[in-house]
């Protein structure tokens, strides 16, 4: 990275992505981050629907169900 304007140097592979940036510079992979607040609250909302999900399946697995179907024959 050009360390003046903290733009990758001239001789990069360079493929923008909506939040971050990433690049190749000779053999190193550099990836540039933005919106990482935002990045953050999106894996605690997931974590947070993941845990009300784990607790919606432990109430389903709770159910016993015991049916009876039972079929009288009316004719005579």
């Amino acid at each position: 990275m050009n360390e003046k304007n903290n733009c990758p140097p001239e001789n990069s592979e360079r493929a923008g992505e909506s939040g971050f940036d990433m690049y190749r510079v000779d053999n190193h992979l550099k990836i540039s981050a933005k919106n990482l607040p935002e990045f953050r609250d999106l894996i605690d909302q997931a974590k947070r629907e993941a845990q009300q999900l784990n607790e919606t399946i432990s109430k389903l697995s709770r159910f016993d169900f015991d049916i009876e179907f039972r079929i009288e024959d009316n004719q005579a």
